[in-house]
């Protein structure tokens, strides 16, 4: 999963303005494992998150959204709660951790 890593690494110093810290810990990761995939998670304002992404669809709630490694995403929601699309399932949870690991799963299969 190094390449995933790599790959993540390039399209960060591609971006507009791209997050030095964020490059320098793929950089030094070994692999890709369920920690290190929480671990590039960055909570940003819908106008960062459009401005990086566009065009993605979000739900109407969605007030932030945590991007994880590859774009990936969990939506927080006005009401608190954290939103994760996944293929033709919405998963909603009050704490981030267990939709991390299922976003983990689903992608990486760890």
């Amino acid at each position: 999963m190094k390449i995933i890593l790599n790959q993540e690494v390039l399209r960060e110093k591609m971006s507009k303005n791209p997050d030095k810290k964020y490059i320098q810990r793929l950089q030094n990761a070994d692999d890709l494992n369920r920690q290190m995939f929480s671990d590039t998670g960055r909570l940003m304002s819908l106008k960062v998150f459009n401005g990086k992404y566009p065009g993605t669809k979000l739900n109407p709630m969605t007030k932030e959204v945590m991007t994880y490694i590859g774009g990936l995403r969990i939506e927080l929601l006005s009401n608190g709660m954290w939103l994760l699309p996944l293929v033709e399932m919405l998963y909603k949870d009050n704490t981030i951790y267990d939709l991390e690991s299922k976003l983990f799963r689903h992608f990486f299969g760890n």
